[in-house]
């Protein structure tokens, strides 16, 4: 028929074991049947026929759409609504089923795949879901985040696997990411320690899959799983509270304070050109405070921020010098330099910021 297209999968013994079918041509098609055999049902082949037939409309500027009478409760009502389809109505059907009951029919349309701002990958938001790139630390990462909703921490998204093209699924937590320049109030300063201690008491118990591989090497001791990179452009907030954590690639085993230095750099601005020096001793005292720093890692505090951003300069050179095009704009941008000229600013306000903190 004018219009119609298909796509078959077929098992390794030749078996046609699932079929998606588009009717229609620009700008709206219409997916009239998806099906998938018993015997290869549960295995993710529904979304990755559904994903094909989103691929052809995306590659011809196709608008989809689709309607099905299911359920509430149903795996087709479940499987639409974490694809990326959204519902754009309900009614009763003009037909009746076998025994004359009424029929729901609900309406979806294909929400356009978004991307969403980064910094150094391609995120895309599908539905109420994100697809980023995966690594070889990202069985890591999923585990982590299996385990993290296992222990009932929700700052953090759920993941879901793998899509079709083998990037990472994860939720789309709604929200304000603002910039790693922004202004957090005293109070926001103070929530995002207290959520930043409550991810690492959550990862105490937490056993890595083995031989898993994570994005930077563990650091001794291994005391908990920090997050790598906390900040405020890796940090959801909604009405200038912080309710999130995102983006754990480069989450590894490493002792507490090696998170706690960076996200108080971060969030505190231990920078050059901020607020005076004094001011931000206070800051950087209250999120210490909030996060309860043992007094030893309050010994280590300082040291191990200085620390922090010459791994984060070496991490960033080497992967300009690899040929990576966010970090060689980073570095042609003078990222590196400004990171240094910071840590000349903790080494001459040393005094100031360990008074600050000491127990």
């Amino acid at each position: 028929a004018e219009g119609l297209h298909a796509w078959v999968a077929v098992a390794g013994d030749g078996e046609v074991v699932g079929h998606v079918m588009v009717q229609g041509t620009a700008p709206t098609a219409s997916v009239t049947r998806l099906f998938v055999a018993p015997s290869a049902r549960g295995q993710g082949l529904g979304a990755r026929l559904l994903n094909r037939a989103r691929q052809w409309a995306a590659d011809h500027g196709i608008d989809l759409d689709l309607e099905v009478t299911a359920d509430e409760r149903s795996s087709a009502i479940a499987l639409y609504e974490r694809t990326g389809w959204r519902r754009t109505g309900t009614e009763q059907a003009s037909w009746t089923g076998p025994s004359g009951e009424p029929v729901l029919l609900h309406r979806y349309v294909l929400q356009r795949d978004q991307q969403l701002a980064g910094g150094v990958n391609t995120v895309t938001r599908i539905g109420n879901r994100v697809h980023r790139p995966a690594g070889e630390w990202t069985p890591a990462v999923q585990a982590l985040l299996k385990h993290l909703e296992s222990k009932g921490f929700t700052a953090a998204p759920r993941a879901h696997g793998l899509d079709a093209e083998g990037r990472e699924i994860l939720d789309f937590i709604p929200g304000e990411v603002p910039t790693s320049e922004a202004h957090v109030t005293d109070e926001a300063l103070s929530e995002v320690a207290v959520m930043l201690r409550a991810f690492h008491d959550a990862t105490l118990d937490f056993t890595p899959p083995p031989d898993v591989a994570w994005h930077f090497a563990p650091r001794a001791p291994a005391e908990v799983v920090c997050h790598g990179d906390v900040a405020p452009y890796n940090t959801v907030f909604r009405d200038g509270r912080p309710v999130a954590l995102i983006d754990f690639d480069t989450a590894h085993p490493a002792p507490r304070v090696w998170d706690v230095a960076y996200a108080a750099y971060r969030f505190v601005q231990l920078v050059e050109d901020g607020v005076p020096a004094a001011e931000q001793a206070r800051r950087l005292a209250l999120f210490a405070d909030a996060y309860g720093l043992s007094g030893t890692d309050r010994g280590f505090l300082i040291d191990t921020a200085i620390a922090r951003l010459h791994h984060l300069v070496d991490f960033m050179r080497a992967q300009a010098a690899a040929g990576h095009p966010a970090f060689s704009r980073h570095v042609a941008e003078g990222h590196d330099a400004y990171y240094l000229r910071n840590v000349e600013h903790i080494r001459r306000h040393r005094g100031v910021f360990e008074a600050a903190v000491r127990p």
